[in-house]
Parts: C-alpha cells; structure tokens; sequence
C-alpha cells in the first residue's frame, strides 16, 4: 500500500515542478531542491549542486511563450 502513497507523492511533485515551468517561477522550481543536490544538464558546467533562483529566472526570461 505505500507504494501507492509515495507514487501518488511523487506524482504530486513532478505536477508541482512541471506548473512551475509553465509559471516561469523560478524560486518556486528552486524550492524542490536542496542546496546539495547534485544536478547535471547539457549547459556548461555540465553539472553543479544546488539550483540558483537567478540562473533559473534568466533562463526563464529567454522564452517568449510558455515552456
């Protein structure tokens, strides 16, 4: 049975981070991740920990319709 839960949590935060996109909210998108969290994407550094709210809203402002 809580596999169910925690699926249906994880269900929950990925809806959240995936309207946070869509609202360009960068402090939102920052906020469901830890300072130390390892991430990795294609942009150099390739990988970093941690989100910056100022990187995230830059990024953001580069897009002119919706994510």
């Amino acid at each position: 049975m809580s596999s169910v839960n925690d699926k249906t949590a994880i269900d929950n935060i990925l809806q959240q981070i995936a309207q946070a996109h869509a609202e360009k909210d960068a402090a939102k998108l920052a906020s469901f991740y830890k300072p130390s969290t390892r991430l990795f994407d294609l942009a150099p550094p390739l990988s970093r920990n941690g989100m910056n709210i100022g990187d995230i809203a830059a990024w953001f402002d580069t897009w002119d319709g919706p994510i």
